[in-house]
């Protein structure tokens, strides 16, 4: 199975190959050079020409120090001396100072514009490499199903799109920085091999078994990275959670609480970054004194058992003194891309959770116009496989034109049924029927594009009264907007607004009330000239003039379209030509208002009843 671990036996009989094929880093590297081969290759290349650039620079220094003087000695710094003097001439220059330093600098020049230009296109390589992770995990988040992104958490999103992404982007520049040097302290070991085998083989063998001595700390960094990807998606979980409901946290007064919680979750992920870059230091500390001992070493070998000329000396320990480092500089690379790589593949497993739970794409057909009826055909729907029906054997009919009403207590199956209406949730049983053809994957989106949709929880962008009722429809001239406005009873409370339809309403449309957000959203929906308009307890927020106006502006618009109102506001329904009363996921009763209320008895009856007993306390406690 997928992301199962193997027992170490188990693990040991597959191959190598296999192995890496399969797991986070091959699943990076491919999703990296998908779509950018040849960007990544030219990284490659110039990794390749610094590497070059830096050997040559460093062959010339050879002689250089000759030509000021310093003895050589024989062998094959001698030779390099030769070969030096050979390429010059080839070119035509004589061997002098100046021909060799202006050489050296042109190199070197030709070394710092191939790192600029490197540096350029690895940043260019992450960022892009972030934006596609981005973007991909975004449209895979918009395209699943309903059900699947109710189901989970908004913030573990929030957490993949935002932070892991780009600590993932942030994690590709170290692995361009990594390639470009490991390529240069392969120059150096060339060059230092050249000088003398013996103490290059010795000092590279040094720095690989300091690396492998302090594997440990590799497997600590993993799970650091995993432990913060964790504690980061539940942090950003309570900071949304928090936010949202900081009215309730205040009419509770339990901000100590709250306070407490983000301060434990806050601790959690310092804790996390503390243990990753002490982890990191412990590390660079080892290392660093492992190269002391190293350095010295060579430094003894180089001078009492080999006797080498002190230029070659001087030439080799700066050398080992780029290569120790280099070793160390490689390792903290490997520990940030393995800390990293757990958060990759969280990234991934998200989209790959969302694309599974993906609604079908086709495509967009020209928009469904409602022309005889909207039925439900025994329909039934469960939220949990072995749970209660939230609809169970649902048979009712919406006729174009009319206005239909549902009414029932909480948990009835109201909003449920509107879902599936919508197409957000599919029947497990029977059938949506539009105009008595089945509403499928085909013709989902084209069905959405005719719905006018006003539910209770209205949402708000943090942007003027005009961007928010042009996101509904985005060609709409004022004169359209107006109409709008004036149908849902809206008009007169935007043009008093300081900047009117300029006006910026805040986050959530904060600086408007609960009834005018209401009267807005249903603006909004009305833009659309929609084939049905639904509204799912669109008046609960409304104090009673303004849920008259609403009442009136929906009484205005029947006939014209058709009209779906889920509501507890049993007044809002008088003159619904069907109402459909809900309970327990069943419809027990049906009819208009006048025959509902004809016998005095029945379901529909009680809840009215109940209202209008509500209603008379409200006015005797006043």
């Amino acid at each position: 199975m997928a992301g199962e671990t193997l027992p170490l036996s188990k693990r040991l009989r597959v191959p190598l190959s296999v192995r890496v094929q399969n797991g986070p880093l091959w699943r990076y590297l491919s999703t990296l050079v998908e779509g950018r081969a040849a960007k990544v290759a030219l990284a490659v290349v110039l990794a390749v020409c610094l590497s070059l650039t830096q050997g040559i620079g460093l062959l010339l220094l050879l002689p250089l120090l000759q030509l000021i003087g310093l003895n050589m000695g024989q062998g094959t710094s001698s030779s390099v001396g030769r070969y030096a003097s050979a390429a010059f001439a080839f070119v035509g220059l004589p061997l002098t100072l100046a021909t060799v330093l202006g050489v050296y600098v042109v190199i070197m020049t030709l070394y710092f514009l191939l790192t600029r230009w490197q540096n350029n296109l690895s940043y260019a390589i992450q960022y892009d490499f972030g934006l596609e992770l981005r973007q991909k995990l975004y449209d895979a988040i918009v395209g699943t199903n309903w059900l699947f992104f109710s189901r989970n958490r908004a913030s573990t999103f929030t957490a993949a799109l935002t932070y892991e992404v780009d600590r993932v982007s942030n994690g590709t520049q170290q692995i361009f920085q990594g390639l470009a040097g490991l390529l240069i302290l392969f120059a150096y070991v060339v060059v230092a091999w050249l000088l003398s085998a013996v103490t290059a083989t010795a000092v590279v063998i040094c720095g690989f078994v300091l690396v492998f001595g302090l594997k440990s700390k590799i497997s600590v960094s993993r799970e650091h990275g995993k432990a913060l990807s964790t504690d980061m998606r539940q942090l950003y979980g309570a900071v949304t959670e928090h936010l949202d409901g900081m009215k309730t946290v205040k009419s509770y007064g339990t901000q100590e609480r709250n306070k407490a919680r983000f301060s434990d979750l806050s601790t959690r992920v310092m804790k996390d970054y503390v243990g990753y870059v002490r982890n990191m230091n412990n590390t660079q500390a080892l290392y660093n004194i492992g190269s002391l001992a190293v350095l010295a070493g060579a430094v003894i070998a180089l001078i009492e058992v080999l006797h080498l000329p002190g230029a070659v000396v001087l030439v080799l320990l700066y050398l080992f003194f780029q290569i120790i480092p280099q070793f160390n500089s490689l390792q903290l690379t490997y520990q940030s891309t393995v800390n990293m790589l757990p958060i990759f593949a969280n990234v991934v497993d998200i989209e790959e959770r969302c694309k599974m739970e993906a609604e079908h794409e086709v495509a967009v057909s020209k928009a469904i116009a409602l022309r005889r009826s909207l039925e439900l055909r025994d329909v039934s729907f469960s939220y949990a496989a072995d749970g209660q029906s939230a609809v169970k054997d649902v048979n009712l009919k919406i006729d174009a034109g009319e206005m239909t009403a549902i009414v029932g207590t909480s948990g009835a199956g109201k909003s449920t049924i509107a879902d599936l209406l919508i197409g957000l949730i599919e029947p497990q049983e029977g059938a949506v029927l539009i105009d008595g053809v089945p509403l499928d994957a085909e013709r989902l989106h084209a069905w959405r594009a005719c719905i006018g949709y006003v539910p209770q929880d209205t949402f708000l962008f943090n942007d003027t009264v005009r961007a928010n009722l042009m996101w509904a429809y985005p060609d709409a001239t004022d004169d359209e907007l107006h109409t709008a406005l004036r149908m849902a009873a809206a008009e007169d409370f935007v043009s008093q607004l300081p900047e009117g339809m300029e006006t910026v309403l805040g986050d959530r449309g904060v600086r408007l009330s609960g009834g005018e957000q209401q009267r807005l959203a249903l603006a909004r929906a009305l833009l659309r000239k929609p084939s049905l308009l639904i509204l799912d307890e669109a008046t609960s927020n409304l104090d009673s003039e303004n849920e008259l106006r609403i009442q009136r502006a929906i009484e205005a618009l029947h006939g014209g379209i058709t009209i779906l109102a889920i509501t507890h506001r049993l007044s809002t329904i008088r003159n619904a030509d069907v109402i459909y009363v809900i309970e327990s996921g069943r419809v027990i009763e049906t009819g208009d208002w006048n025959s509902l209320t004809a016998a005095g008895t029945g379901r529909f009856v009680e809840l009215c009843k109940a209202q209008d007993a509500l209603r008379t306390d409200d006015v005797g406690s006043a």
